[in-house]
């Protein structure tokens, strides 16, 4: 019997029967407006179109030019939208694919496809883009979940399930190598230079469920692997400028390494198993796919997230970033509008912040985390910010205000430190009797101390300034004579 095709964990936890049922596909196109301009602490991410494909989306890939994006359907269909979501290529493939992937030049696609007869079966295949079968490899023995086409254009990477095969073809299906590095390849990602290629793996013993990342030279020379994350890996990412590598899997969390095998961090739990994690093209941020959408800083933060209810299996921004379109179980394409950017300012607790720019106005307030977090239209924005006076200011209170510029590309990520009280202000020490009074004068104001027993008086918050301090000493309980003697002033 074949294993459950739409649990991608056949074999593994699931291995009930499936019968699949033709459908007619039933298109459903909706446009929403994309905010022009927007300025906020919560992010504006506009739905820009959906199709119902009438089955389970595998996987989705953007063409280098960004105006078409190609789908996968577990049905065994090929599909290619429009930026805009008419579709332009609806073809049968046959089998179930489940990956796919544009040639660098966006003149043909690869997919991989899966099929059961007794056994495990799969292969690759390639498409011009008007739908014409270019050629297709010989089985692979194994669901193929994995391919990916080299940035020079002379490589097929394919990946199968249970053969555990990884598989490198000439782009006119010549076969270049072959090896076997665990029970099951899930994933592979060319790095931006073409040199390496990395897989996704999983297994399992006795012990339970395990998975590797394993990085590879073009020739197939292991050149690291990663230590165990505990479970099966099912989607591996290089990140555009090819420092580091995103991995998800079904430990549930995205772990993210340097180009040389160095654990970087780990995401906290995002709640499922994670099928599918790419990278934004300005590097700054990577989406994750469970049964939502996250999207996380390139440092681990959650920015946002969206819950689609059932699995994701695709993910991929287009080239300038300004749509992400999502796939999976609910039978979709999604495109999410994110011509949008993230600003990070971070200063003293109950800062006020005057934002005003491409996006509109705003104000803000830096809250007890000394960080804000703004979600904005890219464009140019200029930030005036306001320390609170802490109680013991002396001199001019403007002294207290920083006025910042700054201009934001799509989905970047910046960030605006903004100075401190002990960036911006002095102190002055008094050392005297105690009980000696003291008056401060300056331009716009005075204040009044009196030095204490230990004999130094610290005013820790002072503006720069011209000040006139004016000292009383107390009188002694013996003094006779002019009380005046004991007054005098310092500027200072």
């Amino acid at each position: 019997m074949p294993p459950n095709i739409l649990n991608k964990k056949q074999g593994k936890r699931n291995t009930t029967q499936l019968f699949i049922i033709a459908m007619l596909a039933i298109i459903l196109f909706i446009i929403a407006p994309q905010a022009l301009a927007y300025i906020g602490t919560q992010p504006q991410i506009p739905t820009l179109w959906e199709k119902n494909l009438g089955d389970a989306v595998e996987d989705v890939a953007w063409n280098p030019e960004g105006d078409k994006v190609a789908a996968v359907v577990i049905s065994g269909n090929l599909v290619i939208l429009s930026s805009n979501g008419t579709v332009i290529l609806n073809n049968y493939i046959g089998g179930f694919p489940w990956s796919v992937a544009w040639s660098p030049d966006g003149e043909q696609l690869v997919a991989g496809i899966g099929w059961y007869a007794g056994t495990e079966h799969g292969k690759i295949m390639v498409f011009a883009t008007n739908g014409t079968k270019l050629w297709e490899s010989g089985d692979l023995n194994g669901y193929v979940y994995g391919v990916d086409w080299n940035p020079q254009g002379d490589m097929i990477a394919a990946g199968t399930r249970y053969q555990g095969t990884l598989t490198v073809f000439s782009s006119n299906g010549t076969l270049l190598w072959q090896i076997e590095p665990a029970d099951n390849v899930i994933s592979v990602d060319w790095s931006p230079d073409g040199n390496l290629l990395a897989v996704g793996t999983g297994w399992s013993d006795e012990n339970g469920w395990h998975g590797k990342v394993i990085v590879y030279s073009k020739n197939g020379t292991q050149i690291w692997q990663s230590t165990d994350l505990g479970d099966y890996v099912n989607s591996v990412a290089w990140s555009p400028d090819g420092t580091m590598i995103a991995a998800g899997g079904d430990y549930e969390k995205v772990a993210v390494f340097s180009s040389n095998g160095t654990l970087l961090w780990v995401s906290s739990n995002l709640g499922g198993w994670v099928e599918s994690v790419t990278w934004h093209p300005s590097g700054d941020m990577l989406a994750a796919g469970t049964n939502r959408v996250t999207v996380l800083s390139k440092n681990g933060t959650t920015l946002w997230t969206k819950n689609m209810q059932q699995e994701v299996w695709g993910l991929a921004w287009n080239p300038n970033g300004t749509i992400l379109a999502v796939g999976g179980w609910f039978n979709k394409v999604i495109a999410y509008g994110w011509n949008i950017s993230v600003i990070t300012i971070t200063g003293t607790p109950g800062s006020q912040i005057e934002v005003n720019g491409t996006g509109g106005t705003g104000n803000y307030t830096i809250p007890n985390t000394g960080s804000l977090l703004l979600w904005v239209s890219p464009g140019q924005y200029n930030f005036s910010s306001t320390l609170p006076p802490p109680p013991s200011l002396i001199g001019d209170p403007s002294i207290l205000q920083t006025r910042v510029q700054l201009s934001v590309l799509p989905g970047s990520m910046a960030g605006i430190q903004l100075p401190g009280y002990q960036d911006l202000l002095g102190s002055i020490t008094i050392q005297g009797v105690p009980g000696t009074g003291i008056n401060i004068t300056w331009t716009g104001g005075n204040a009044e101390y009196e030095i204490p027993s230990n004999g130094t008086l610290q005013i820790p918050y002072a503006a720069p300034e011209e000040y006139t301090i004016t000292y009383q000493l107390p009188p002694p309980e013996s003094y006779i004579g002019d009380p005046e003697v004991l007054q005098g002033s310092i500027e200072a």
